[in-house]
């Protein structure tokens, strides 16, 4: 059986508002109406399923249909529902589950009056990151994105694998037309100096450079992360950072949550690594990290005026001096200890702490990239996943590529803010925990558990048209250009 094209989803209160007016009764349930393409071949009926996010919905269908439209009543407002369906053909064979499409019913008050959505493109072969369900209230039409707003240069932290772990500084030019070229600044070991590469950017910012390599581009340009997703490669992780002019020592100020993949230098890929949440650090504007809780360090920094780079120098530790890039506006900086004599190498990225979040702040859908070694299968594995979140904190992480040609992993669990912008997220069956630091807009959390660090972007359908010229306009020190997050 044919797969569903164009599953679109309507908010069917919409519809007795315009034809019923403002007035009609809230109750406390909603209505949506599902509507899809009809496969090719000989379709008989569909089954339908449907539930709230973090709950298993694909277990059994809940309505069965013979047309390609179904509305739904009853859902409760609040709550996000999760939606697919399947076909079924005149012997009773169902097909595959079609896009899982999610929607947000609102509250009272904040729900769309006349808007549809519809599923999000591919990537490269890959399905596309579910969620397109409008803005972060559900009221407007998402942003959508192509190669031109991928037009910058970035410094960008690297962590890889060629038969050992390495670290490396680029410069990463993209174009704006679907070429980019990697400069190399600085390597711990080996590889090519100038290196030319095609990319593409869909709907959601979903970003595929040469079919291989996958992540996703920011809605705003600011950050693009990025994997290796082919068996035949090595696999590695990349986090850019939009070079930008004017940025001074005093733009590093605050507290950050260091997230840290590190390895002896020059070790085998079967040797140990550490990839824990690093602590905290922090910056005082003058040119001074000092270490404030588990693995910080004590460090000087400067920032290059010209182009946001980051140089920190050790005051004593593991590390002599790190490469890296701080964001234009404060709230993140990457950076990677590429010295074969030093003790170890490390891939850290500091998120500059939020006071107070709430689990509503971290409300929506992402792509997510991982770099992790695993020590079942004895090797490093590059992924990237979709990852939804809802208000209460609730999570949905499904994988839609990988390098180790594995079976996609799925989980479900919960995530919850501390109150300095900690996050920790805990698996519903195997209770597998990790951490991480979350951005004072909510936006931006990194996050590692044992022998694994993750980098995702929000999916640039999250966002609708206002929100992003709202948070294009904040300034400097924790303010508004950051659409990233990041984990498990």
């Amino acid at each position: 059986m044919e797969r569903f094209t164009h599953f679109r989803l309507f908010c069917g209160v919409t519809v007795c508002l315009m034809f019923f007016g403002v007035l009609l009764p809230a109750a406390h349930a909603e209505d949506v109406t599902l509507a899809w393409d009809k496969p090719e071949g000989t379709v008989t009926g569909y089954n339908v399923y449907h539930g709230k996010m973090g709950t298993d919905f694909k277990s059994a269908p809940q309505i069965k249909v013979d047309q390609p439209s179904c509305e739904i009543s009853g859902l409760e407002q609040g709550e996000m529902y999760g939606f697919m369906a399947t076909s079924v053909d005149e012997n009773g064979n169902e097909s595959g589950f079609s896009e899982e499409l999610y929607h947000n019913i609102p509250a009272r008050g904040e729900g769309a009056l006349d808007d549809e959505w519809t599923d999000n493109d591919e990537i490269d072969g890959a399905e596309g990151a579910e969620g397109a369900t409008g803005g972060a209230d559900g009221s407007t039409p998402p942003v959508k994105m192509d190669v031109t707003d991928l037009a910058a240069t970035y410094f960008a932290v690297e962590v890889f694998d060629n038969g050992a772990f390495g670290t490396a500084l680029l410069e990463v030019a993209f174009d704006g037309t679907g070429a980019l070229t990697y400069k190399e600044r600085r390597k711990s070991e080996g590889g090519d100096t100038a290196i030319g590469k095609t990319y593409t950017v869909d709907a959601d910012g979903g970003l595929a450079i040469e079919g291989i390599d996958k992540g996703a581009v920011s809605p705003d340009g600011t950050y693009f992360v990025s994997g290796k997703m082919s068996s035949d490669e090595s696999p590695l992780m990349l986090f850019g950072i939009k070079q930008e002019k004017g940025l001074k020592t005093a733009d590093l100020k605050g507290d950050y949550t260091l997230c840290m993949f590190s390895s002896a230098p020059g070790a085998g890929t079967a040797a140990p690594v550490d990839a824990t949440q690093t602590g905290s650090v922090s910056a005082d504007g003058k040119g001074n990290f000092k270490k404030a809780a588990g693995k910080g360090f004590d460090a000087t920094y400067t920032v290059d005026p010209d182009t946001g780079e980051l140089l920190v120098t050790s005051a004593g530790g593991t590390f002599d001096q790190m490469n890296g890039a701080l964001s234009e506006d404060g709230s993140i900086f990457a950076a990677v200890d590429t010295s074969s004599a030093d003790d170890t190498l490390m891939f850290v990225i500091g998120i500059k702490a939020a006071a107070n979040p709430a689990p509503a702040d971290l409300t929506g859908s992402y792509f997510v990239n991982e770099f992790e070694y695993d020590e079942t299968l004895q090797m490093p594995i590059g992924s990237l996943s979709k990852l939804s979140i809802t208000g209460d904190g609730g999570y949905n992480l499904e994988q839609i590529a990988n390098s180790c040609d594995c079976p996609p992993e799925e989980s479900s669990g919960m995530l919850v803010p501390g109150e300095s912008g900690e996050i920790q997220t805990v698996d519903d069956i195997t209770q597998e925990s990790a951490s991480g630091g979350l951005s004072p807009n909510g936006e931006v959390f990194t996050a590692v558990k044992e022998n694994a660090i993750s980098v995702g972007i929000l999916q640039a359908t999250s966002k609708a048209p206002a929100d992003v010229a709202a948070e294009d306009s904040g300034g400097g020190g924790g303010g508004g250009s950051c659409f990233i997050a990041s984990l498990f």
